[in-house]
């Protein structure tokens, strides 16, 4: 009894607060909820893809997403062959066969989905660097085989055939249509005719078209930090373009280092020509200066009559004019001078072209690293370009062909 007439008075409370509700007026708004994301940082790779990391240390997980910046087409009288993408993308690579791809993702428990306009794989922390190759891999080198493909429109036919009864799909149809018009990318309805139509020639340049990383925007959350994402998001192609960069600047490197040897040669010689071509000179002028006091003691005795000692004197002049057995004639240390300085005029001719030469090299070397920075293949075959103009400079200074 006590209970029945607790409820009673409970019951009856309630009603009269409930009727001392004004519903005319409406109520006033709550303060907004406070969104609180982890610490967010961007950055963008040398290919042009845009980077944003989220910090949420929570679980020990990652996910990452990667959206293309895609405007939406028509698709004609190939309707339906963007929704295949979806499955076409995860067929294989170049690299990965569709079994291969499909254990590596299985046996990690990663997840990994893709769409006509991006990807998206998320798992274990531990697994990060994984997950980031897979995705790269599949964004930059999936093959469409014609074999895959037939099994997806097969498939997607299938599909079709069964939405035709669905009111849902019936609706989602008409809405399109009705909203967007049949000449509005939205407003295309793909049939099995037009999946029929579809070709993995028109599917792999949709992929090769759009698949690119400078109109990509990546999105990495979780258990991850900025200084650990940089080194795991160089791209395929940066790493291909360093590695061939790497070989080349070691090549480069070591022919300039060829050339380099080659020019410090060459100014030694011209230094030390100078010197001995100077000393000889000197040695020649004074053997001259030596035959002249003995020309004219010669003539001294000769004037005194002393034949003897004018014969004397003038066989020691001619041995100053020339000696073959010593060769420190003035006839022989002429020729020594000589040689010396047109084997050093020689290197100064040679010198100006290995010169050049060294330069242009330098060119072709900073093209090629700069290529790395820039992943540039145009850069990268330019500095060839500018190394066949040193290797010429540098063979004109060896040869002197013209």
């Amino acid at each position: 009894m006590k209970k029945i007439i607790v409820s009673i008075c409970t019951l009856t409370l309630a009603t009269g607060a409930w009727a001392q509700l004004d519903r005319s007026i409406k109520p006033k708004p709550g303060p907004a909820p406070e969104i609180k994301l982890g610490k967010t940082e961007s950055f963008t790779l040398a290919n042009g893809m845009k980077v944003f990391v989220v910090e949420n240390h929570k679980l020990p997980t990652i996910s990452c997403n990667i959206e293309l910046d895609i405007k939406p087409e028509l698709e004609g009288d190939m309707a339906g062959y963007r929704d295949m993408m979806s499955e076409l993308l995860l067929s294989g690579t170049v690299t990965r066969p569709k079994d291969k791809l499909n254990a590596e993702i299985d046996q990690m428990g990663v997840n990994i989905s893709v769409s006509s306009d991006g990807l998206n794989g998320s798992g274990l922390r531990k697994y990060t660097e994984k997950i980031f190759e897979l995705m790269a891999d599949i964004a930059m080198n999936t093959k469409i085989s014609e074999e895959e493909l037939e099994k997806t429109k097969k498939k997607t036919i299938s599909e079709l055939a069964t939405q035709k009864n669905e009111p849902d799909a019936m609706v989602r149809n008409v809405s399109a249509v009705v909203n967007f018009g049949t000449a509005h990318p939205f407003g295309e309805i793909a049939t099995e005719e037009t999946v029929g139509k579809i070709t993995a020639a028109r599917c792999t340049k949709y992929y090769k078209t759009y698949f690119r990383p400078n109109v990509a925007y990546m999105a990495i959350v979780g258990d991850i930090t900025m200084a650990e994402v940089k080194p795991m998001t160089r791209s395929e192609r940066e790493a291909k373009m360093k590695d061939k960069a790497g070989f080349v600047i070691s090549v480069f490197a070591l022919i300039l280092a060829f050339n380099t040897y080659i020019g410090n040669g060459l100014s030694g010689l011209i230094l030390t020509n100078t010197i001995k071509a100077n000393d000889t000179w000197s040695f020649y002028q004074a053997k001259s200066i030596k035959q002249t006091v003995v020309d004219n003691a010669a003539d001294d005795a000769d004037a005194r009559g002393d034949k003897t000692k004018a014969e004397r004197y003038r066989a020691t002049s001619q041995r100053y004019e020339s000696d073959s057995t010593t060769g420190e004639g003035k006839k022989e240390l002429m020729a020594k001078a000589q040689a010396l300085e047109a084997e050093r005029d020689l290197a100064k001719k040679k010198s100006p072209w290995i010169s050049f030469a060294g330069s242009a090299m330098q060119m072709a070397i900073v093209l090629v690293s700069a290529s790395i920075v820039a992943v540039s293949a145009a850069m990268f075959w330019a500095s060839f370009g500018v190394m066949a103009v040193g290797l010429a400079l540098m063979s004109q200074g060896i040869w002197l062909w013209f």
